[in-house]
């Protein structure tokens, strides 16, 4: 894939969100089972396979991780955030039919704004949903 097609199926929308914090180095829009909808990189990668995987591994995570919390704690959940030996991993459902994936650098992350940002996705998605 050349890299004015890249330009061309990248999401503007968020490759703004990634220029503006520099501590997202990735978002992912998935739907429940995986399947990308919208991704962005903050140094896009070129394997294309990779990326697919990585929207369908992260989706899957997301996916066990509510259903045992909900289990164990009792309440409904929407976000979860791991926190890794240099990333942190925030996701949340955005509606009835999408998870976003966000990938961040832990030393500059920051919890308020991210809740921010995907308050605003949740209100994007919902004119799709």
């Amino acid at each position: 894939m050349s890299e004015e097609e890249k330009k061309e199926n990248s999401n503007e929308y968020l490759r703004e969100i990634i220029n503006k914090y520099d501590f997202i180095e990735s978002i992912y829009i998935t739907d429940f089972d995986g399947g990308e909808i919208a991704h962005e990189d903050k140094e896009p990668d070129s394997s294309e396979e990779n990326k697919n995987v990585q929207g369908i591994l992260l989706a899957y995570n997301f996916n066990n991780s509510i259903d045992q919390t909900t289990k164990t704690e009792q309440w409904k959940m929407n976000n979860v955030t791991t926190v890794f030996d240099d990333h942190t991993f925030f996701q949340s459902k955005l509606g009835k039919k999408a998870f976003v994936h966000f990938i961040c650098e832990n030393e500059k992350y920051n919890h308020e704004v991210m809740k921010e940002i995907v308050d605003d996705l949740r209100s994007k998605m919902e004119k799709i949903e």
